[in-house]
């Protein structure tokens, strides 16, 4: 009986064995899903992710970065004024530090931004759109604290410092406190 029984296992054995080699995916069929896998991705990338949504971030970066600068440059050398400058130039707008040591102003510091985005200013007074007209000065004094605010030439309180607002769509804020700390979002 047991001989009988031994061949019956067999061959289900082998049977089974069978079946399972049988199973599974070719490499074209692999490659067919990556394939379509990835189509699916570019144009579902694309739609979400323009490039245009990019640009208000990598603008609200550059400001952040040359505020930043300009605050450290101030601590750094007491005693000369040192201003930020945001301001539009055929369409591009210019962020740079400047130092006026009382003999003579050098431009230590420039970015050249030509995201096209709109940037924004609300302060004291009421929103204002910088333009080749209304550009923005942020002077800091020697601890790096706002020590004067100018936006197209008028001089605004410093006391709440600057909000900044850049791209229309979905606006990116940036605050510089009245003390010259930079951080992202609307000032408090």
């Amino acid at each position: 009986m047991i001989r009988r029984r031994a061949p019956a296992v067999l061959t289900e054995l082998q049977s089974v064995k069978h079946k399972c080699l049988n199973h599974g995916f070719t490499v074209i069929e692999l490659v067919a899903v990556l394939v379509l896998i990835g189509i699916l991705a570019v144009t579902s990338f694309s739609r979400w992710f323009g490039v245009s949504s990019f640009d208000s971030a990598a603008t609200a970066a550059d400001i952040s970065t040359v505020a930043r600068l300009a605050q450290r440059i101030a601590v750094f050398k007491p005693g000369n004024i040192i201003t930020l400058e945001i301001s539009s130039v055929a369409g591009i707008w210019q962020l740079a530090v400047m130092e006026d040591d009382g003999g003579s102003v050098s431009n230590l510091f420039q970015i050249d931004n030509n995201s096209g985005n709109t940037i924004s200013i609300a302060g004291v007074t009421g929103p204002v759109t910088l333009s080749a007209a209304n550009d923005l000065v942020v002077n800091y004094d020697d601890l790096g604290n706002i020590s004067a605010l100018l936006v197209g030439g008028v001089a605004l309180g410093a006391t709440v410092g600057v909000a900044i607002s850049i791209g229309t769509d979905s606006p990116r804020l940036i605050c510089i406190s009245p003390v010259g700390f930079v951080h992202a979002g609307a000032c408090v």
